[in-house]
């Protein structure tokens, strides 16, 4: 299922037009009900790479790749590993091996195996991501971010990053513009970064484009309150209850409260008027307000203490 979110230039950086990717989601002919207690999902955005597949062996390498690794899934092993771990590592750099740039940067960064060092981590960042390495370009942006509030330069490197298909940057790009980070606001943009984020399986992305799309909606309802046609409406809780299943089916607790919600206060109904199951499900609402609860979702306990 494709949906537009009609984007308008007002004046903005506009990002390059994604081609929308097709998910495998639960259709909308069908009740979603919670099956099992998911671990809420979070976003670490100093967490390391995490699979060897990200970085397979280069051939024309006289090294081995799991020997370098030791067998270690992530960064997070090389604290059991030695100095000659990360002097493999600065060779195989040497020899213009991208990804070693990345895997240097986040030892500089975090202080595996050296002294941490943000400055000597944005040096291997700035090669990797000069070298078109997704990575590189995401780990840049974020060093920019996080460390240099530097909010210009990490826009373009998430801008970067984005053209690669990289969710995580384009879930930030939504950020960025939802908040005017360095750039003019601008919601309509950060809905579609958002939404393409979400049709690559990020979680996060799939509640934030939720959030968004209520807003720009909202804001409509409030200011031209009798302009909005029932298909209008159909359409628009159409998109928020594909998104909402998405990220609720994966575990967000936030998202499985809102579409909670939405099976409560019968909104549901406007997806398609002839489809009655959608009016009012409170038995199902309460399933996904409940396991919201159980994730950990505070506003979910609230919400459950104040009315049962």
């Amino acid at each position: 299922m494709k949906f537009s979110s009609g984007t308008q230039n007002n004046g903005s950086i506009i990002s390059p037009p994604h081609t929308p990717i097709q998910s495998n989601t639960p259709t909308l002919n069908q009740n979603i009900t919670p099956c099992s207690k998911n671990t809420p999902p979070s976003i670490n955005i100093k967490s390391p790479i995490a699979t060897k597949s990200l970085y397979a062996h280069n051939n024309s390498s006289s090294y081995s790749f799991d020997s370098l690794l030791q067998k270690k899934q992530n960064l997070r092993g090389f604290t059991k590993c030695n100095e000659r771990t990360f002097d493999l590592w600065k060779e195989v750099a040497e020899r213009k091996y991208t990804p070693a740039y990345v895997i240097l940067g986040q030892c500089y960064r975090d202080g595996i195996l050296v002294e941490s060092d943000i400055a000597k981590a944005l040096i291997w960042f700035k090669r990797a991501a000069h070298m078109n390495d997704i990575n590189g370009c995401w780990y840049l942006a974020l060093c920019y971010f996080i460390y240099y509030d530097n909010y210009q330069d990490a826009f373009t490197w998430l801008l970067n990053a984005s053209k690669k298909k990289h969710s995580e940057a384009d879930t930030a790009l939504g950020l960025f513009y939802y908040y005017g980070l360095g750039i003019p606001r601008n919601v309509n943009q950060a809905l579609d970064h958002f939404q393409y984020a979400a049709d690559l399986g990020n979680t996060n992305a799939q509640y934030l484009y939720c959030e968004c799309l209520n807003y720009i909606f909202k804001e409509k309802e409030n200011q031209m309150p009798k302009s909005i046609t029932m298909e209008e409406k159909s359409i628009h809780y159409d998109k928020l209850f594909h998104y909402c299943s998405m990220a609720a089916t994966q575990g967000n607790p936030r998202a499985q409260f809102l579409l909670g919600k939405l099976y409560l206060d019968g909104s549901l109904k406007f997806i398609n008027t002839e489809t009655s199951n959608y009016k009012f499900n409170s038995s199902i609402g309460l399933q996904w307000i409940r396991l919201s609860a159980e994730n950990g979702y505070k506003k979910a306990k609230e919400f459950l203490i104040e009315i049962l």
